[in-house]
């Protein structure tokens, strides 16, 4: 008999200084992920019902501001670069920085600094067993 797989989410933030900003990251499983947000944050991400397989939305949280978050099911590299493309516009968009030919560089250099922080965290938590 087959042991059934319990589902799992693994969940930190990332402090950003420049923008006053907080990322909070899930990745995994999307029921308990919806969850741990709606008993977070009191807000039921609706954009999650949708058939993705990871998703990038800004919440209004009371006495936090905006916080930005960023959800994959699964940790693959090319999921989390896109999620963390949505983030970077949202995020700059927000600080009044629009995407053009001048400020593509301050939007590339942001989504390096999301992939590398959010990589290197999975990393870490799977001690180097990433997919």
């Amino acid at each position: 008999m087959k042991k059934k797989q319990q589902a799992k989410v693994i969940n930190f933030l990332i402090e950003d200084n420049i923008f006053n900003r907080y990322i909070d990251v899930y990745v995994g499983d999307k029921k308990l992920t919806i969850s741990k947000i709606t008993k977070k944050y009191g807000v039921y991400p609706e954009e999650m019902n949708k058939n993705y397989g990871g998703l990038s939305a800004v919440l209004k949280k009371e006495g936090m501001g905006d916080i930005s978050l960023i959800w994959c099911e699964e940790p693959y590299s090319d999921l989390i670069a896109h999620e963390c493309l949505h983030a970077t516009y949202n995020i700059l968009e927000n600080a009044g920085i629009e995407f053009n030919r001048d400020t593509e560089e301050a939007y590339a250099y942001y989504q390096a600094f999301l992939i590398k922080i959010i990589d290197g965290k999975l990393s870490q938590l799977n001690k180097g067993k990433r997919k």
